[in-house]
């Protein structure tokens, strides 16, 4: 198990500042990386970097113990750590490679407490070893790769006599066509996409978004064993040959394509794909030999290729962005708000999940991008951050959800009609804010301290975590009222913003009594000072 801790007393910022003492176990995980990615992010967000430490140690202990001989095994690691670093360094520069920053050495060697002399007695002898295999490897990984760009010029040699591809013959519109499966290292090699130093009329594509290729590499490379490409469209400038084989059943659809070599083959869809790939292909040279099906036509000239583009695009739908959430399997935040939603069927039934929007007419309230937006507001949990909790957190974590909404029916104006449907969604969200998005997303920014307070402190007799939320019948649900214009009403219309969304929940802070956290103050004093 490994354990996020505080050696000294050290304060964290996020939605809210909470101070740890010394010795407290902050988050623990079961994966060394999941673990070091939360250490880090602490890190960034406290007052003191050094005095948060990642640990291995048994199971046995939980979120909040605190537990000293925890610190004493960090500290002596970390001594170990920098000492055989240090001494790493010392031997470097013995060996002709200068120390680079001295001063540092001088201040990281002064922390230890140890002379030059004491450094390599208690570490030189084994950083010297570490060293020396190091450098071991590198000269056996340089050998390997020698060996095998060898292997890969002469197979090259051999096959680029001719760009020949598996494939498969199809006609559309009077027209030959084929699908081939191309190897990555060749897609990189020999298809091409417009020069983005040409005008946009004299491509046959869209500008190339470096961003968004970065974005399908990083893709590739995270779900190495389960990615998905679509297939990439491309012209050829020459006439290619197919050389069907006698498959039965096929009818000499299936075959060999081969392409010309002077052929340029141009992409019309897919350029990030094929940027993406040759990204990937850098980090893992090894996906070299997977596939990706391409879809070659004859190049008619720009003309055609232009309209090619345009139709792809053209009868291409993206999906709503709720129901791209409520298929990925791959985020676990989702199935976090799925099964959330499970168990308070009240509350699932009015969530669109299909739909980007909510219809004006419809019986939903929320989409399901909204909805998941309050949780996170809620609860501080995102796709990455969901990782970083063990299971019992999580469990804590969705009984405090569920404990809220259910204060939050009692206690807002018109919530307990409306989820009861004794009003309808149509009539509440022409009269009344608390039926809008941005009115959610804000009660969970409102929430979280709440919420988190339940967490940290768990069930106290005779303590209401939730007594604040009693306020909240004074509110005025009404759109007219004049404490929401300029929040989340701009000249009568519902604003769905940021600032819309902080500068109510500023209004519902406020209203109990709470102090504001750090980013809804500042939203709620330029809101604020643009109302005056």
């Amino acid at each position: 198990m490994f354990y996020v801790i505080a050696l000294e007393r050290v304060t964290i910022t996020k939605s809210f500042s909470e101070t740890f003492e010394e010795g407290k176990i902050i988050s623990r995980h079961k994966s060394q990386e999941t673990a070091d990615e939360r250490w880090r992010t602490l890190q960034r967000k406290a007052d003191y970097p050094e005095r948060i430490a990642m640990i291995d140690a048994p199971y046995g202990h939980a979120v909040g113990d605190v537990v000293p001989s925890l610190v004493a095994q960090a500290k002596q690691e970390r001594h170990e750590r920098l000492g055989l670093s240090l001494a790493r360094d010392l031997i470097l520069q013995e060996r002709g490679t200068p120390i680079e920053r001295p001063d540092f050495f001088a201040s990281w060697l002064e922390d230890l407490g140890l002379t030059v002399d004491e450094l390599k007695a208690e570490f030189g002898e084994r950083a010297a070893a570490k060293l020396d295999e190091e450098e071991a490897q590198r000269q056996e990984f340089a050998e390997r790769m020698a060996r095998i760009n060898a292997i890969e010029a002469n197979v090259s040699e051999r096959s680029e006599i001719t760009y020949s591809f598996p494939a498969v013959k199809g006609i559309q519109a009077g027209n030959e066509f084929y699908t081939a499966q191309i190897p990555f290292k060749c897609l990189v090699k020999l298809f091409r996409f417009d020069e983005d130093t040409l005008p946009p009329e004299a491509r046959a594509q869209r500008h190339l978004n470096e961003r968004r290729a970065r974005d399908i590499a990083d893709y590739i490379l995270e779900n190495r064993h389960e990615y998905v490409l679509p297939a990439i469209t491309a012209s050829v400038s020459s006439e290619m040959a197919f050389e069907g084989l006698q498959v039965s059943g096929a009818g000499a659809r299936v075959g060999v394509l081969h392409i010309p070599m002077d052929a340029v083959m141009l992409i019309n869809d897919g350029q990030h794909r094929r940027r993406g790939i040759e990204l990937a292909l850098e980090s893992m040279p090894i996906l070299g030999e997977e596939t990706v099906c391409v879809t070659l036509f004859f190049d008619q000239g720009l003309k055609r290729s232009q309209q090619m583009f345009a139709d792809i695009n053209a009868n291409a739908k993206k999906p709503s962005s709720s129901l791209s959430a409520l298929y990925d399997q791959r985020d676990p935040f989702n199935g976090f708000v799925l099964d959330l939603l499970k168990e308070i069927p009240e509350f699932r039934s009015r969530v669109e999940f299909e739909s980007g929007s909510v219809g004006p007419k419809s019986f939903k309230l929320w989409n399901l991008v909204s909805f998941k937006k309050f949780i996170s507001n809620l609860t501080d949990l995102t796709k990455r951050s969901i990782v970083d909790y063990d299971e019992a957190y999580l469990r804590d974590a969705k009984e405090g959800v569920i404990l809220f909404l259910e204060k939050a029916r009692a206690h807002v104006p018109m919530w307990d009609l409306m989820l009861s449907g004794k009003i309808s969604a149509q009539e509440l969200r022409e009269q009344y804010v608390v039926g809008h998005a941005v009115f959610l997303e804000a009660l969970g920014l409102y929430g979280a301290e709440i919420v988190n307070k339940y967490l940290v402190y768990g069930k106290t007799e005779g303590v209401d975590r939730f007594e604040a939320m009693e306020k909240l019948e004074n509110l005025v649900p009404d759109r007219t009222a004049p404490v929401w214009e300029g929040r989340c009403v701009v000249a009568g219309r519902m604003q769905k913003t940021s600032d819309g969304v902080k500068g109510t929940a500023a209004t519902l802070m406020g209203l109990c009594g709470m102090a504001l956290t750090p980013t809804v103050a500042e939203t709620e004093m330029r809101v604020g000072s643009l109302l005056k």
